[in-house]
C-alpha cells in the first residue's frame, strides 16, 4: 500500500482485497480455495504477481477475522494524511500492532495447527493464540522503535501523541527532527513496553509443536535482538542505515544457534 501514488489509489487496493476476501469466505467458497468466482475476481482486479499470491493463500485453512483486521491496519496507515496522527495513546498503538502483527502470528499458528503431527488441546491452542497476539505487540513496537526516522520521512509518527505531550513535543517536532534526544527517550519507553509484552508471551511459545518451535523462536528472538541493540546504544546507534539499527551477522548467528539448541 505504501507504494501507491495517492491515498485514493491505496484505498482502492484495500477495497479490492476486501472484495477478494468477501468472495473467498462466502457460501460454498468456505469449502474450496479455487472457485471460478474467486479466480475471475483476482484476474480482473490484480496484477499477475498479486494473483499468484492470492491463489496460494489457503483461505480454507484460515479464519477470516485476522485477514480483515490486517486490512484495517493498512487503513490506519492511510490515516497519516492532512496533518493527522491517529496514534493518540497506548491503546491506539496496541490496536495498530494487533492489526498488522498479531494477525500474522495468529494466521501462522492456524497453519501450524493444521499441518503439525502434534496433538494440541484446545486450551493449549487458545494459550498459543493469545501469546501470538501479545508477541505481535512486542515485535511491532520494536519495529516502530527502530523506524522512527524512516517513518518520519514518510510523514508518520507512530509514537503515541500523549507520550509526546509528556515531553512537550508534538508529532511535527518528530517529523522535523527524529534524531533529537527526546525522541530517543520515547524510543526507550516503547522498547520497555515491547520487552514487557515479550516476557508475557515468550514462555508460552514452548508449547509449540517441536517441528516448528525452534525456527519460530529463532525468528522472534532475531527480531527482539534489534530491540536489544537499540537498548544498548546511547542515542541513535552508529551502525544504522537511515536510523535503523542493525544486528551484526555474528550476533545473529549466535542468537540462532543458542535458541535452536535450547528449544
Amino acid at each position: 500500500m505504501d507504494d501507491s501514488a495517492t491515498k485514493v489509489e491505496a484505498q482502492g487496493w484495500i477495497q479490492k482485497l476486501a472484495g477478494y476476501l468477501d468472495r473467498a469466505y462466502s457460501g460454498a467458497n468456505k469449502q474450496s480455495l479455487a472457485t471460478a468466482d474467486v479466480d475471475s475476481y483476482a484476474e480482473k482486479n490484480f496484477p499477475m504477481p498479486t494473483q499468484s499470491a492470492l491463489k496460494l493463500l489457503p483461505t480454507r485453512l484460515l479464519p477470516s477475522g485476522p485477514l480483515y483486521e490486517l486490512l484495517e491496519g493498512f487503513r490506519m496507515d492511510l490515516d497519516f494524511t492532512d496533518g493527522k496522527f491517529p496514534i493518540e495513546n497506548e491503546a491506539d498503538i496496541q490496536l495498530y500492532a494487533s492489526r498488522v502483527a498479531s494477525t500474522v502470528g495468529e494466521l501462522c499458528l492456524w497453519l501450524t495447527f493444521h499441518h503439525s503431527a502434534t496433538s494440541l488441546s484446545e486450551d493449549e491452542k487458545t494459550r498459543l493464540i493469545q501469546a501470538a497476539t501479545t508477541m505481535g505487540y512486542a515485535l511491532q513496537y520494536v519495529n516502530i522503535a527502530r523506524d522512527i526516522q524512516v517513518d518520519a520521512e514518510m510523514g508518520r509518527v507512530y509514537l503515541p501523541t500523549d507520550w509526546l505531550r509528556e515531553e512537550n513535543l508534538a508529532p511535527q517536532d518528530i517529523l522535523n527532527n527524529p534524531k533529537q534526544p527526546k525522541a530517543e527517550t520515547l524510543r526507550q519507553k516503547l522498547l520497555d513496553l515491547a520487552f514487557r509484552k515479550y516476557e508475557e508471551s515468550r514462555y508460552t511459545m514452548n508449547l509449540l509443536p517441536s517441528e516448528v518451535r525452534g525456527p519460530l523462536i529463532v525468528a522472534v528472538e532475531g527480531y527482539m535482538e534489534i530491540g536489544r541493540v537499540l537498548r544498548e546504544k546511547s542515542g541513535v546507534p552508529s551502525n544504522t542505515k537511515r536510523g535503523q539499527a542493525t544486528v551484526p551477522r555474528s550476533r545473529r548467528l549466535w542468537v540462532a544457534w543458542k535458541n535452536l539448541n535450547t528449544s
